[in-house]
């Protein structure tokens, strides 16, 4: 204000002299996208789901007139083909002359000037619902591998807005079968879902989010769907933060989605093209931000748990406050548990004080279990090969632990296996639940839920603690079930 001498009420606040005013691009007359959040929106929506398969060549975009979608896109080395169905052709030409940061691609090394004229993307001006119809609906037969996609992002309006071509998407069982049906078998679909919920929302089949609900139950119910994820991001420039979903054809997606910040970071630097620029490509994602996206929101779980029948897991979110926890220390007139020799190589967990039904089992020691992944075990593996014998025979003897000791993630496709370090690996089994006196904190379902923001937010509580299944006397001796972790 010093240097161009502004005071109250000067007229050049509202021109272009000296600020740089944002850009916003309405449709029928909803606000889509911004020109100062356009990374925290695109990259939010594309990178996620990018990354939730290890080679994506061939991918799909329904909607994203604008050409920030695809501008996002066409930064993964990986990709051959992008087909953007866009119903809208005077959006792109629009975009094209008046909003040509959204689809500025000549930063990045190997992608033409403007990324709709990359030679990669097939530009389709048509209704997506119809496209996917013809292309992948019934009576098309059967349809090539190369020809199927390995990402969809859908990146249509709202799905809470009342309009009638997202509508026909959002509500559409033969668009979601005939979707599902383009993907190969690792496939994934992202989805802007709309404006996140609160804590304070109803139901999620009534209110102004109705029609996202029926759009996440016909993707549960769809026999090709394995997992749904939700996630968030506040930086998209609404008013509230912004919710999307991802829909996975198999578990194996759940391994890329929870991988660790520093391994995305490695893909990211393995996946996304250089710049001219030398600055990065990326500028809101990143493997932390990745890792945000890991735990949905509270909110998410707390709407879900509001659906009528309450799903069952929600009895379980969190710990019962009203349970007492039960340890093992050093103190014996303290501890609830004491060691005994069994035989001369038998070792066991024994009641020192009655333990009530519902009490949790040494849950500080079985807080300190630790997480070992598919990939870090056969590295384990590979070392013993070429490392000398000493230490060879330690890594052995640890691999050999976790074998005994470990237990793979109640998340399906994750990968992991979480072992117990601490005095609860004492506890023997029984061959029978009926002798068993203890349990997983929650019993596992005949099967999973495919969408549950409760097993995706206390699934590291829900691999480890323990409950007591019934009243344990004094004396008793503490056994869990041998197949209890099956």
């Amino acid at each position: 204000m010093v240097k161009h001498d502004l005071k109250e009420g000067d007229p050049r606040f509202f021109t272009t002299e000296i600020t740089t005013p944002d850009r916003l691009l309405f449709l029928d007359g909803k606000l889509q996208s911004f020109k100062d959040t356009d990374h925290e929106y695109h990259e939010s929506i594309v990178h996620p789901a990018m990354f939730a398969h290890p080679n994506p060549k061939r991918v799909a975009i329904i909607g994203g007139g604008e050409g920030a979608t695809l501008r996002e896109v066409l930064k993964h080395k990986t990709v051959e083909q992008v087909k953007m169905i866009e119903i809208d052709e005077m959006l792109i030409k629009i975009a094209r002359e008046y909003l040509p940061f959204f689809n500025d691609c000549s930063d990045f090394v190997g992608v033409a000037p403007n990324c709709f004229d990359d030679p990669r993307a097939d530009i389709i001006t048509r209704d997506a619902k119809e496209w996917f119809m013809e292309n992948f609906g019934p009576g098309v037969g059967q349809v090539s591998d190369d020809e199927k996609f390995q990402v969809i992002i859908l990146d249509a309006m709202n799905p809470e807005e009342d309009n009638a071509i997202s509508k026909g998407l959002f509500t559409s069982p033969d668009f979601i079968t005939a979707a599902m049906a383009s993907l190969s078998d690792d496939g994934v679909i992202v989805i802007n879902a709309g404006t996140a919920p609160s804590i304070h929302d109803p139901a999620p089949d009534k209110g102004v989010f109705a029609q996202r609900e029926q759009l996440f139950l016909l993707l549960e119910n769809h026999p090709d769907t394995k997992a749904m994820l939700v996630y968030e991001e506040s930086h998209c420039g609404f008013n509230e933060p912004h919710g999307f979903l991802l829909i996975c054809k198999s578990h194996g997606c759940r391994k890329q989605w929870y991988a660790g910040a520093d391994a995305i970071d490695f893909q990211i630097y393995e996946r996304i093209v250089l710049t001219h620029s030398k600055e990065r490509a990326l500028q809101h994602f990143d493997g932390s931000t990745q890792y945000s996206f890991q735990y949905p929101p509270k909110a998410w779980e707390t709407v879900y748990c509001r659906r009528e029948p309450e799903p069952y897991e929600c009895q379980f979110r969190g710990l019962d406050m009203n349970a007492n926890l039960r340890e093992l220390c050093d103190d014996p007139e303290e501890s609830d548990f004491v060691i005994r020799k069994i035989s001369e190589e038998t070792l066991g967990i024994f009641a020192n004080k009655k333990i009530l039904k519902g009490d949790y089992i040494m849950p500080e020691a079985l807080a300190s279990s630790f997480v070992i992944s598919e990939e870090s075990k056969k590295n384990l593996v590979e070392t013993t090969k070429i490392m000398g014998t000493g230490s060879t025979l330690v890594l052995e003897d640890f691999i050999a632990f976790t074998e005994k000791y470990g237990h793979e993630s109640i998340s399906q496709g994750i990968g992991q296996t979480i072992v117990e370090v601490g005095p609860s690996f004492l506890i023997r089994n029984a061959t029978t639940k009926e002798e068993a006196n203890i349990d997983r904190m929650i019993p596992r379902p005949t099967e999973l839920p495919t969408y549950s923001p409760v097993y995706e937010r206390n699934r590291r509580s829900f691999d480890v603690f323990l409950v007591a299944t019934r009243d344990i006397e004094v004396g008793e001796e503490i056994l869990k079930y041998e197949g209890m972790w099956d």
